[in-house]
């Protein structure tokens, strides 16, 4: 590699990173978003992890609560560069729960997110190559525990949004109390992801595809963005199409959308649109 290569690609590397706001700022965004709309941030000791949730300040306790999981938020800079700190840039899934039409609605942040100043147990490989191990289900499953007993909820239905989905998923496959499962853009098989982009696979995780049928008794949604380039419909009906016929699940590609768009804004319909309560 010559002199000129490599400062080329250290330019391309500070140029990216210069775009990418600080942590800091990323957190404040989602505060304001919340406290905008009369929602608070609370964090959620679990035995291993702090997490972060998001809900509104005049939520009472009710049968059904819906969580939604946030996604892998800024896990890489770049294809080979990874970030500092997993705390997500957008405030998307964040907004899907805020424009929930009706019911209770809570955001749960992913180990690590929001987090890194004060949760010394955080290290890379938990938003890298260990980001759906099982001490991260164990964490994810205990936070989604304590919420249900804060809230008094009888039942709980999980939305997940792409790395979340695959959270959601397996949360599924271990708990007695899932209402329904709503994956979003959902990441169902990292195996099957890793090869379609060529990128190194998540050994170190567990993989939603192996636990299809130990969720083949609980209600399922999974909406695809028919234009998603990240995780393309045909990888989730690859998944799908393994699953026992007894499942009671619902797959609905929605035209127009990508990965990013425009599920926070078409939410109140999608959600109407089949995707009540009760």
């Amino acid at each position: 590699m010559n002199k000129l290569t490599t400062f080329l690609i250290m330019i391309y590397f500070l140029s990216a990173c210069s775009v990418v706001p600080s942590a800091a700022k990323r957190i404040a965004a989602a505060d304001a978003k919340a406290e905008q709309l009369g929602w608070q941030g609370k964090m959620i000791e679990t035995g291993r992890f702090l997490l972060r949730s998001y809900y509104s300040v005049d939520m009472k306790p009710a049968s059904f609560l819906t969580i939604y999981i946030e996604g892998d938020g800024l896990a890489w800079l770049t294809r080979t560069l990874p970030s500092s700190d997993p705390t997500p840039i957008t405030t998307l899934v964040l907004q899907m729960a805020i424009n929930q039409p009706e019911g209770n609605a809570l955001y749960l942040g992913r180990p690590c997110q929001y987090t890194l100043d004060v949760d010394g147990d955080c290290r890379p490989a938990h938003w890298l190559g260990s980001r759906f191990s099982n001490e991260i289900i164990i964490s994810m499953d205990q936070a989604v525990t304590l919420l249900k007993e804060r809230f008094q909820a009888d039942w709980i239905n999980l939305v997940g949004y792409s790395g979340g989905a695959s959270i959601a998923t397996l949360l599924a496959a271990r708990r007695d109390d899932i209402h329904f499962l709503v994956t979003v853009a959902g990441n169902l098989d990292h195996q099957a992801w890793s090869d379609w982009h060529r990128i190194t696979p998540l050994t170190d995780s567990l993989n939603p595809a192996d636990f299809i049928d130990e969720i083949r008794v609980t209600r399922q949604f999974h909406l695809l963005g028919e234009n998603d380039k990240n995780i393309p419909p045909s990888l989730i009906r690859a998944v799908l199409s393994k699953r026992s016929e007894h499942h009671d699940a619902e797959v609905r590609v929605v035209p127009g959308y990508t990965h990013h768009c425009c599920w926070a804004e078409g939410w109140p319909d999608l959600w109407r649109n089949g995707l009540q309560a009760d």
